[in-house]
């Protein structure tokens, strides 16, 4: 469907200027530039084309996080500009808000469907346990009851798309039934006469509470109560009446005649922390009789308050009762848009699925139609969304329902949400679903093209390859070896903004770019997500590797790119990137290649009684497992978390921005809460494609705005940054306030320091020695403070202190207060750079904190005697060019480092110098270097120098264009040529000239600003000396053996690589002489104004 609003927008568009081409988006930017304009002169006069222009990380946010502590109860959806909150027990969307302000009302949204007889089938209330009803177990997500489960399986800066599974939908009559009470009572416990032999078996207390109620109060990990003994037959079911604001997951076990408490006699549900009185009716499945209870509930701290508890009998489960139909809900979640896809499930004999019904508490408005899908609007002025639905669809304003009917193998349908841009058709916010991209327009060699996925929003494709090729160890054995699929992409009559995902065939898919047809990076990144088979994630648990990356086209326009997705190398040098994996919470993974280094996630995980944030936590030094180049994982770090109030404080999740994504730098910043709702956090992760170990480097910035007073000792229990150890280390090792390493052994069930301070310049502290696992036993890790400086309960600190403690098999060590009381106030913060490093050679215990702490610490690494440019940071190396030049030394680091150079008017192609040597870091032709959009029209390239420490290498970046575009950049024995397919222009800065074509020489500065015409220029070994500093040097041709130029100025031109002893004739001026290349090399006097040499070798004859 083409509609006639839409086209005149376009066309509109379209004649903005003669070089500007706007399309609209909606995620927060009205209009966006996608051409240039035109030229400066010696700059190129290439078209941006369809890549971003916006840094990754100010893209529009989009993000998926739970609303409540204990990441069970809601979780909410958020674009640009609007928010989806959405409960899950039961399955509801409770608000939907665009600016601020929410456009439903207190009964939210219901999701409902009927079958063919007009039946209606709604999520199982939270207490209820329907017949047949069975859920996917697993150890991080317990089986619940009608409570369903929220999983992110996929996520990136453009989109992510959050799952509500497991949903079972019952009819009315099957809801008023299984909550029915009116069984016999066989056991009843009131508390009106206190807690009538319930007793507190571990890490809680019972205690007597007002109007006959019992309190159970939680004091440690897994908490849980015991019942008095009972004799109860079957079947029956057991209703609690409690109240808690500790929401969260509790478990009901029994023992019967079949054995005593166990995984397999056990009933887990999820508690309303809302602080109100609710029944949980729990039917249990107990073999032959029952024997005791013990309740768990839920957390480790806070309390529950029990009403009464009764066992009642239950009629015996009716044969005929259908399983309940299984339901789930998708939210595609876009920075400008929200897809709303419904899926179910329904097993034998059970009603089938015909028509949703959402039950709406807001009236919908504007109505309209286009191509036969109903068009409204929810809310109004500066805070409305418009609203798709699907073919036969209907938004109802008199029963405020949205209904469409259900199609497909697993019955689904979708709607489509999107904030309302004011003056803007509506249909322009649905273009893609309106008139999609035909498949005839675009063309993939090496893959398949799948089209428009409607429900999703995503155009699809897919790779063609050998599988085998493409698994951890062929991937790592044949390290240069990647996929390549070559895409056209053709506008037709209106503007397109596409969203791609693209599939690889391979689970373990590490990164992902996009670059032009010749392999020269474009500056769109590219995040990938993927799943390994064989984690039990999810019960399908299939692997997968896919890629997002968004491209437009300007109407009646083409562009053309490769998809490349890299495994192990980018050019001479380890990949290193940030993909997200399907788990259970959001878990941002990052590698070395295919080897895994560190997974960052939700500080959800709580391990040994600690909360963790990086779960996956592994060196690059040591062997390898056997099977698989991975090493394993012995310790985990953990951000900011205290103990207040008699609760335990964490981080709340919040949202990810993306500084760097792959293929030469990884590089985020997550951002939290904590869970007291008194400080925000900001942590800064970075890992760079370094061979000999794992580095990851941190920058943490804690700020509180309420007050906090810390329980008990501080020193214990506040940390900021702690560091758990799965087993009893041999050492605990230490930089001391005196700046002298210490070390200590462990031992457990030992408190090894408590409020320990350490120096104040680079201080470290770590474990050595623990094992054994996978076969290894030298597992070691530490952390190195790279800086610090904090206020903590209003007074100044200028260095950090640590704790430590060992009790069982495991501990931790973690830095801390300084003082045992600490009550921290409005303006407290902490800030820190840290590098954490685990390692695996059996080395001396303190050689390798005391050798990173010189490497990356007192020693650097810094970027030191710019000489062109302005230096942004030291670390990552950090530099804005002047001109399109940037000219600067490093010191320090060791193996690799990054180096960050701002301010290019475009994205193609930089060079990387060393002095007046270029350093080649392709491998597949235009690979090695990174490039991101960096605002303001301009670009930054990322590159990764390898360097041994004590080296300080003098490095020159560069930039070369050509109006024709750049096909390839050869390497001549060191000397760079370049290349184009058709005659162009070429422009380039460098520290040595090119030819042919004109170089110009400014005084005080060893670059050279060269202009070409052709289909190649390269460099040459040639040298002049300006006197006066400035002069020119135009090539008119060069080859080995002969050479045509003119010098404008005065200088010396020295001719460098001759024949060894061969004879030249030289033309200066027109009159010529002989001369003879000792050592190789000629120098020319040239006057100036304008000298004309020629050089020619003679031939010998004989």
């Amino acid at each position: 469907m083409r509609t006639d609003s839409f086209l005149s927008a376009a066309a509109a568009l379209s004649r903005t200027g003669p070089l500007l081409c706007a399309l609209v988006t909606a995620s927060g930017f009205a209009v966006r530039q996608v051409w240039a304009e035109p030229a400066a002169a010696g700059a190129s006069a290439q078209p941006l084309g369809p890549w971003l222009t916006c840094p990754p990380e100010q893209l529009p946010q989009v993000t998926v996080r739970w609303e409540d502590a204990d990441q069970r109860e809601v979780f909410v959806v958020e674009g640009a500009r609007y928010q989806c909150r959405v409960a899950t027990g039961p399955a509801r969307i409770l608000s939907l808000q665009v600016a601020g302000k929410d456009l439903l009302g207190p009964a939210g949204m219901e999701l409902a469907f009927v079958d063919a007889e007009g039946k209606r089938y709604r999520p199982a209330p939270q207490a209820m346990t329907p017949a047949k009803w069975t859920v996917w177990r697993r150890k991080w997500v317990p089986g619940q009851d009608s409570r369903a489960r929220m999983n992110v399986w996929n996520a990136t800066p453009y989109y992510w798309d959050a799952h509500l599974l497991d949903i079972p939908f019952v009819s009315d009559a099957q809801r008023e039934a299984a909550t029915a009470t009116t069984g016999r009572v066989l056991a009843e416990w009131t508390f009106e006469a206190g807690t009538q032999g319930w007793e507190a078996l571990h890490n809680c207390a019972l205690a007597r509470g007002d109007g006959g109620t019992v309190r159970l109060s939680s004091a440690g990990e897994d908490p849980f109560a015991q019942s008095p003994p009972v004799n109860a037959p079957v079947p029956l079911a057991v209703i609690l009446r409690m109240r808690t604001t500790n929401g969260g997951g509790a478990a009901l076990y029994w023992a019967d005649d079949g054995g005593g408490y166990s995984g397999e006699r056990v009933e887990t549900f999820g508690v309303n922390g809302d602080g109100e009185w609710h029944e949980y009716n729990l039917p249990i499945d107990v073999k032959g009789t029952l024997r005791q209870l013990r309740f768990d509930p839920p957390g480790e701290s806070g309390s529950v308050e029990l009403d009464w508890v009764r066992i009642l009998e239950r009629p015996k489960e009716d044969p005929n009762v259908p399983a309940p139909v299984r339901g789930e809900v998708i939210f595609h979640t876009f920075p400008d848009q929200l897809r709303i896809e419904l899926r179910f499930e329904p097993p034998a004999g059970a009603a089938v699925p015909k028509t949703v019904v959402l039950s709406v508490d807001a009236a919908p408005g504007g109505q309209a139609a286009a191509g036969g899908r109903p068009l409204a609007t929810l809310g109004g002025g500066g805070a409305a969304l418009s609203l798709l639905g699907c073919a036969g669809a209907a938004f109802d304003t008199a029963t405020k329902q949205w209904t469409a009917p259900l199609t497909g193998d697993r019955p689904g349908t979708y709607w489509v949400l999107g904030p309302v841009t004011p003056g803007a058709d509506p249909r322009l916010e649905f273009a893609n679903d309106l008139v999609p991209l035909p498949a005839d327009a675009v063309t993939v060699t090496n893959g398949h093209w799948l089209g428009y996925d409607a429900p999703s929003g995503l155009y699809r494709m897919e790779s063609v390859s050998q599988g085998s090729g493409y698994g951890f160890n062929s991937a790592f054995d044949s390290p240069n070896r990647r996929m390549a699929m070559q895409v056209a992409i053709r506008s037709g009559a209106q503007p397109r903004r596409l969203l791609v995902k693209c599939a690889s065939q391979s689970g373990i898919l590490p990164s992902t770019v996009l670059t032009d047809l010749h392999g020269f990076m474009l500056p769109t990144p590219v995040l990938s997500c993927k799943n390994f088979a064989g984690e039990l994630e999810e019960p399908d648990d299939s692997g997968y590797g896919d890629a997002y990356f968004p491209v437009e086209v300007n109407a009646n326009e083409a562009t053309s790119f490769q998809v490349v997705h890299s495994f192990q190398r980018w050019g001479d040098h380890l990949l290193k990137q940030v993909t997200s994996i399907r788990f259970f919470n959001i878990y941002w993974h990052l590698s070395t290649g295919v080897s895994e280094t560190t997974c960052f996630t939700i500080p959800w995980m709580l391990l040994n009684g600690e909360y963790v944030l990086i779960p996956d936590f592994r060196p690059y030094s040591g062997p390898f497992w056997p099977g698989q180049p991975q090493h394993d994982c012995q310790s985990w770090p953990g951000l900011v978390q205290y103990r207040a109030g008699g609760e335990r404080v964490r981080c709340l999740y919040e949202r990810t921005a993306f500084e760097s994504i792959t293929p030469n730098l990884a590089r985020f910043t997550m951002h939290y809460t904590t869970s007291d709702g008194a400080a925000r956090v900001a942590m800064t992760a970075m890992e760079v494609p370094q061979g000999d170990e794992t580095r990851t480097f941190l920058r943490l910035r804690y700020d509180w705005d309420k007050p906090v007073t810390i329980d008990g000792d501080a020193r214990r229990n506040f940390r900021w940054l702690n560091m758990n150890d799965k087993r009893v280390p041999r050492l605990l090792l230490w930089l001391d306030a005196a700046g002298k390493t210490q070390t200590k052994p462990a031992a457990a069930d030992a408190e090894l320091l408590l409020g320990e301070p350490l120096a104040k310049e680079f201080p470290f502290i770590g474990t050595h020695g623990i094992g054994p696992s996978q076969g290894f036993d030298d597992y070691s890790a530490f952390l190195l403070v790279r800086s610090f400086r904090a206020r903590l309960g209003g007074k100044e600190c200028d260095a950090p202190v640590a704790s430590a403690a060992y009790g069982g098999n495991t501990g931790n060590y973690w830095l801390t207060s300084p003082t045992e009381q600490l009550q921290l106030q409005p303006g407290d913060f902490v800030e820190a750079e840290v590098m954490l490093m685990p390692h695996a050679e059996p080395v001396e215990p303190t050689l390798k904190p005391d050798r990173e702490r010189v490497r990356f610490g007192t020693e650097g690494p810094k970027v030191e005697q710019v000489t062109v440019g302005r230096k942004v940071a030291d670390f990552p190396a950090t530099l804005e060019a002047q001109d399109e030049v940037a000219q600067f030394t490093l010191s320090g680091g060791h193996d690799a480092l990054p180096v960050i150079v701002k301010g290019f008017r475009h994205w193609s192609i930089p060079l990387l110098w060393e002095g007046a040597l270029w350093l080649n870091q392709q491998c597949n032709g235009g690979d090695g270097y990174q490039v991101n959009a960096d605002g303001d029209g301009q670009y930054r390239f990322t590159f990764v120098v390898p360097l041994r420490h004590g080296m300080t290498p003098n490095l020159t970046v560069t930039r070369a264009d050509c109006t024709t575009g750049i096909a390839r950049v050869r390497d001549l024995n060191g000397y760079p040529c370049l290349e184009t397919e058709t005659d162009g222009r070429f422009d380039l800065k460098a520290p040595v000239l090119f030819a042919p074509g004109r170089n110009d020489l400014q005084p005080g500065s060893s670059v050279v600003s060269f202009t070409g015409t052709g289909r190649q220029v390269r460099a040459v070994p040639v040298s002049v000396d300006a006197k006066g500093g400035k002069a020119s040097v135009d090539f008119e041709s060069y080859t080995e053996d002969a050479c045509t130029l003119k010098v404008t100025g005065a200088a010396r031109v020295t001719f460098n690589q001759l024949a060894t002893g061969a004879a030249y004739e030289l033309s200066v001026n027109g009159k010529a002489t002989q001369q003879m290349a000792a050592n190789g090399r000629l120098t020319v006097e040239a006057p100036g104004p304008e000298t004309e040499v020629r050089l020619r070798r003679q031939v010998q004859r004989t």
